[in-house]
């Protein structure tokens, strides 16, 4: 019962955080992380060329009364599913998506509990709900109104109908999270495939195809034309000294999150990129190796580990470390009275390092860098030990599920499903 009660405080205070530091001020929000996005989207629903700077920036004046420059990035598909959005102005789009975004935390929270096969009056419940409602990159998504959560949201919602065979649903929805942000959903359909849910890939692959043409047809350009636009844009973003650029020229690099952020002072940006692809090719490996090995492992499990070493190789910002949620339907999952001492020493070590990635400890370090002097700002310390520290607790979660990929037992959290009891004759 104290549990509960205390689950419950933390609960309402993150709810509470989110709603008066998210939506509440978002009616009156300037340029934020939407602002991109809802000005593309703008002009994809009047069948302009979304990838045209010059007019974005002219657009996004009149629309959200911002000087500052659009240059959108995001796949036409983002765009044609955000479209109902800019029927609203700004303020309004603005405050339906901070709502969106905050019934999407509530709806993780319940998500990983139902992955976690609790029942929702359990402890274990309680504390899953209030970890996730915690996580500080939702916090952050809803307070700079970017739609990572949205599609965290869509890919927990495909994980959690496919656990229950209801392949068709799961494949839509995973369709949906791919063309919203697809650096998310593309890692759970390698999953998927690999675990042979061909009813599930299928459906989503049609859907996701179904809305990249009507996305292109809206649009009525030629390719060349949209893909020149679109590759000086993302110069602009990926170029040395720009917002997503994890070289020492980047002032904002910590936001990021894949590994090359660590590596690049020491190696340099080709040493960088070839250690970060070849540590990954490593763990993407093993990973296979392990999964083959036991294909009964826990689904949760699985998929975290292979979502954890997908944020190792290639662009991420932080806000996208809030699908790793799912692995406390692994950490609190109903199979732990299974594990032997050791496993649960390494649940533990998990656990652990999962908190860190929860707490904003990232937001602190690139505020305090304002009060750093610049011998700090330059030092080894700053830039390869304390201001990258979620690359470094990535690596470390990545290498942990990783391993407890190898020592699990050999039953699967899919062991209740009505397609596994059929064949095996229960």
């Amino acid at each position: 019962m104290r549990i509960r009660a205390l689950m419950l405080m933390i609960i309402v205070l993150m709810l509470g955080d989110l709603i008066f530091r998210g939506v509440v001020p978002s009616f009156t929000e300037g340029k934020n992380d939407f602002t991109d996005p809802y000005v593309a989207s703008w002009l994809w629903r009047h069948g302009t060329n979304p990838y045209d700077v010059q007019q974005a920036t002219v657009a996004g004046k009149a629309l959200t009364e911002s000087p500052m420059r659009v240059v959108p990035i995001y796949p036409p598909t983002t765009y044609m599913l955000l479209a109902p959005l800019t029927l609203l102005s700004w303020h309004w789009a603005n405050l339906v998506l901070a709502s969106l975004e905050t019934f999407a935390v509530c709806g993780m929270a319940l998500c990983v509990v139902a992955i976690s096969r609790h029942a929702l009056w359990d402890d274990e419940a309680w504390v899953i709900a209030a970890l996730v409602l915690a996580f500080a990159s939702f916090h952050t998504s809803v307070h700079v109104a970017n739609i990572s959560v949205i599609s965290t949201v869509l890919c927990a919602l495909s994980v959690y109908l496919a656990s229950r065979d209801k392949d068709l649903g799961a494949g839509v929805l995973l369709g949906l999270a791919a063309c919203l942000k697809p650096h998310l959903g593309i890692w759970l359909f390698m999953f998927y495939l690999l675990r042979r849910k061909w009813r599930l890939v299928a459906s989503g692959s049609l859907s996701g195809t179904l809305l990249l043409a009507a996305a292109f047809a809206r649009i009525g350009l030629p390719a060349s034309a949209l893909l020149a636009n679109y590759s000086v844009n993302l110069h602009h973003w990926f170029r040395p000294g720009g917002e997503n650029d994890f070289s020492l020229a980047n002032p904002l690099r910590f936001e990021l999150a894949n590994l090359q952020v660590v590596l690049d002072p020491v190696l340099g940006y080709d040493g960088a990129y070839a250690v970060a692809f070849g540590l990954a090719a490593l763990g993407f490996g093993l990973w296979i190796y392990a999964v083959h090995r036991n294909p009964h492992c826990s689904t949760a499990l699985a998929l975290s580990s292979l979502l954890a070493l997908s944020f190792l190789p290639v662009y991420h910002r932080v806000y996208d470390t809030g699908i790793l949620t799912l692995a406390l339907a692994w950490i609190f999952g109903s199979d732990h009275r299974e594990w032997e001492h050791r496993q649960k020493q390494v649940k533990g070590i998990a656990f652990a390092l999962f908190l860190l990635l929860l707490l904003p400890i990232q937001s602190v370090a690139i505020r305090a860098q304002s009060y750093l002097s610049p011998q700090a700002i330059h030092s080894w310390w700053w830039n390869f030990v304390l201001a990258p520290y979620t690359s470094w607790t990535l690596l470390g979660f990545s290498a942990v599920l990783l391993y407890a990929l190898f020592i699990s037992p050999e039953r699967s959290d899919l062991a209740t499903t009505p397609a596994f009891k059929a064949a095996a004759g229960g």
